[in-house]
Parts: C-alpha cells; sequence; structure tokens
C-alpha cells in the first residue's frame, strides 16, 4: 500500500509538472520524483525478500543507481555505471535514508560531472567490515570542481539532506573528496 501510495504522488507531480510547462519546476519535480522514488524501490525490494525486516543492499543499489540512469542518462555510452556490493542485508529504517542520500549524490554526478557529452564512469562500492560498519563510496571521473563544476554550498539543499541523514538518522559520517572528479563516502554501523 506504501508502495502505491508513493506512485500516486509521483503521478500527481508529473500532472502538475505538465500543468505548469516550466523547464525551472521540471528540474524540482523530477528531483523530487527520484526521491520518492528512492523511497519507493525499498517497499518494492522488500515485497521481494524473505525476510521483511530487511532488504538486500546489493539489490538496492542495483535498482537504485540504474533506474537514475535511465532517467537521467540520454546516451548510455556517455556515462558507465558500475556497481561492487556484497549482499549485505540492510533494515527499512537504514535502507530508506541511504536510498535518499544515494540519490543525491548519484544524481549530483551524472547530472553535473559530465558537462558538454564528456564520457565518464560512475563506481559504486558497497562493503561491510568487521565490526558492522558500512561504507558506501560513489566516485566519478568527471570534471570536478577544478574543472569548473560548481562547488556545492554548504546550506544548498542536496548537501544538507546528505548531512541531515547521514548524521542524524544514520549516525555516521560523510566527506567529499576531490579525487580524479569526486568521491563522496558515507560510513555508519548497521542496525542490530
Amino acid at each position: 500500500r506504501t508502495k502505491n501510495n508513493m506512485n500516486v504522488i509521483i503521478a500527481l507531480l508529473n500532472m502538475q509538472a505538465r500543468k505548469a510547462n516550466n523547464p525551472d519546476l521540471d528540474e524540482v519535480f523530477e528531483l523530487i520524483q527520484n526521491r520518492i522514488k528512492a523511497m519507493s524501490l525499498v517497499y518494492d525490494q522488500l515485497q521481494r525478500s524473505e525476510n521483511f525486516n530487511s532488504i538486500n543492499l546489493k539489490y538496492y543499489l542495483n535498482s537504485l543507481t540504474y533506474g537514475l540512469g535511465a532517467s537521467l542518462i540520454h546516451d548510455p555510452r556517455q556515462i558507465k555505471l558500475n556497481i561492487e556490493s556484497e549482499e549485505i542485508p540492510i533494515t527499512l529504517t537504514q535502507a530508506v535514508p541511504v536510498g535518499i542520500v544515494l540519490n543525491e549524490i548519484v544524481t549530483n554526478a551524472m547530472k553535473h560531472a559530465f558537462p558538454d557529452n564528456r564520457k565518464g564512469w560512475i563506481f559504486i562500492k558497497a562493503r561491510r567490515f568487521e565490526n558492522d560498519e558500512i561504507e558506501i563510496s560513489v566516485q566519478d571521473n568527471g570534471i570536478g570542481y577544478g574543472g569548473g563544476r560548481e562547488i556545492p554550498r554548504e546550506d544548498s539543499l542536496g548537501l544538507q539532506v546528505v548531512k541531515m541523514l547521514v548524521e542524524d538518522q544514520l549516525n555516521g559520517t560523510s566527506e567529499i573528496i576531490e579525487k580524479e572528479g569526486l568521491l563522496h563516502r558515507i560510513k555508519f554501523k548497521l542496525d542490530d
């Protein structure tokens, strides 16, 4: 039922975007829709899971990333997506904020790292350490901040969303490193 409700919200946003017929609003509606889709995917994965308390992070990352790629990358030869993850069970309470955070980071890379149809790659890696700490990194080989990419302000909505969800809901850390493009890394401890 929750997934159906989210699909109704997405449909309403689509209708409103068509009615507004404003390119600036179209982009805002698209961002909101992708955030809702990230949450909806959790419930989709939950339905397919044998355990209704957790989902498999590996499959969730694949669904989320390739779904974003299908909607944001117009030429699949332009940006190569690569995902490497162990099969990690993650609770629903952690999967939703992880999905929204990754939606923000991956969307930013797809939209801004490769201007003027520049070709490149985005690599997403998730791994679990012995102490149940999870590290998820998103790296691109785009233009970085030195290549003309706008450095996000601390008060930008995207960075606020990432910071709030990682620190407040996941009790984790987030960092951005300029390294052959950008590397964004989040770390948090798995729920019991």
